[in-house]
C-alpha cells in the first residue's frame, strides 16, 4: 500500500501520502469494524484523521479539502450523527450499528472515504 503515487490533485492541495495512508486506516481499522459490530464509533476521539487534524480546525484533513466543511459536515457522517440522535435517542457518543439503517449509512461512510482514496492516488 506503501507504493502508490499521488494524484495530481492530491498534489496540487498538499495532500501527503501519510494522510491518504490515515484515511484508509479510518476505513478499515474503524468503519468497517463498526458494520462487523466489532466496535464502536467513539467520534474524533478513534479517527485516525481526528486525531492528527482536529487540533487545526481539521483544514489539513483530506475530507476538508474535498469538502470545503470542517467535522466532516456534507459527508454521510453528519446523516450517522443525526440518525443516531434522532432514531436511537442517542444523546452522546458512542454510536453503533443498531438496525439496518444503521448499516446502511455506515457503508456509505465508507463507500465516501474509498471514492476519496481513489481520487487521491494514481
Amino acid at each position: 500500500m506503501k507504493n502508490f503515487k499521488l494524484s495530481d490533485w492530491a498534489i496540487k492541495n498538499n495532500i501527503f501520502k501519510k494522510d491518504v495512508l490515515l484515511l484508509r486506516k479510518s476505513i478499515n481499522n474503524k468503519w468497517k469494524l463498526i458494520i462487523a459490530g466489532t466496535e464502536i464509533d467513539k467520534g474524533h476521539k478513534d479517527c485516525f484523521l481526528c486525531r492528527e487534524f482536529l487540533k487545526d480546525s481539521c483544514v489539513s484533513c483530506v475530507v476538508f479539502k474535498k469538502t470545503d466543511h470542517s467535522k466532516c459536515k456534507e459527508t454521510p457522517i453528519t446523516k450517522w450523527i443525526k440518525h443516531q440522535k434522532r432514531v436511537h435517542e442517542k444523546k452522546n457518543l458512542p454510536y453503533k450499528i443498531e438496525c439496518s439503517t444503521c448499516k446502511k449509512i455506515a457503508q456509505d461512510v465508507i463507500n465516501f472515504a474509498e471514492k476519496l482514496y481513489k481520487e487521491l492516488i494514481q
